[in-house]
């Protein structure tokens, strides 16, 4: 993107200047968009994301709890998040209050599951997944919340 930003800059015939800010300035990403230096930025990326188990090396499934009153969301959470890891177990990272934790009215509360991309154990998730909503929208007070299910966030 800052590549992309970057020759946008200018018109025509008249050179433009771009300034990149960054609490890090020796991050060697930044170095790599300096050069144009696409095949290591792609081999750090890749390598990073392998040792870190990300896409495309695991499946990242992010759920996201929303309600207009944060106590609700909260106690719906938890109930949803226990039930899902008794399924799931060390699959099941969190909840977290995302970064920007209230949208049109909505408090907002972010779950995470990490796995290998196996097709049996996404099915075996997947089904998980779905009880774990079924599960919320039973318990008494939970009914209103709104569950939303993102693969591979990012």
């Amino acid at each position: 993107i800052m590549v992309q930003v970057s020759g946008r800059v200018g018109r025509k015939n008249k050179q433009g200047k771009v300034i990149l800010q960054a609490f890090n300035i020796a991050h060697p990403v930044l170095k790599e968009v300096i050069e144009n230096d696409f095949l290591s930025f792609f081999a750090r990326e890749i390598e990073e994301r392998q040792t870190f188990k990300y896409p495309p090396f695991y499946k990242l499934i992010k759920i996201t709890l929303r309600h207009k009153r944060p106590q609700v969301v909260n106690d719906g959470m938890r109930v949803y998040a226990s039930f899902l890891k008794k399924k799931l177990g060390d699959w099941v990272i969190g909840p977290a209050v995302p970064y920007i934790s209230r949208v049109r009215g909505y408090y907002i509360l972010d779950l995470m599951v990490k796995m290998e991309p196996h097709a049996n154990k996404m099915k075996y998730a997947k089904q998980a997944i779905a009880e774990a909503a079924i599960h919320l929208k039973e318990t008494q007070g939970y009914s209103t919340i709104r569950v939303n299910v993102d693969v591979d966030p990012m």
